[in-house]
């Protein structure tokens, strides 16, 4: 995680299985989501690195994320040819599914 007024790296987050693979900052919450090659879907707090969400989407592997302004939902990609919406605790969206 980096300091984006400094450019400086603050933290790293580590532990993970498999390469992160999509990134989305969420500035007005000083959050980031992420998701990675092993179908997990994760949100962090910049200013602590304490992971909120850790949850684990259907699919072979996840390469797109993307997030609505207010940083309630996410719209993940994935190798299954899908886009599903998850919100931020990692909850499918079954009705979008």
């Amino acid at each position: 995680i980096w300091n984006v007024d400094s450019g400086k790296a603050s933290r790293t987050i580590s532990g993970l299985k498999s390469e992160v693979t999509a990134v989305v900052y969420l500035g007005r919450d000083n959050r980031i989501g992420f998701v990675s090659g092993d179908s997990y879907f994760r949100v962090y707090r910049t200013e602590n690195g304490k992971r909120e969400t850790n949850a684990k989407i259907e699919s072979n592997y996840l390469y797109a994320l993307g997030s609505s302004r207010d940083g309630t939902k996410f719209i993940i990609g994935g190798a299954d040819g899908r886009a599903k919406l998850v919100e931020a605790s990692g909850k499918l969206v079954p009705e979008y599914e």
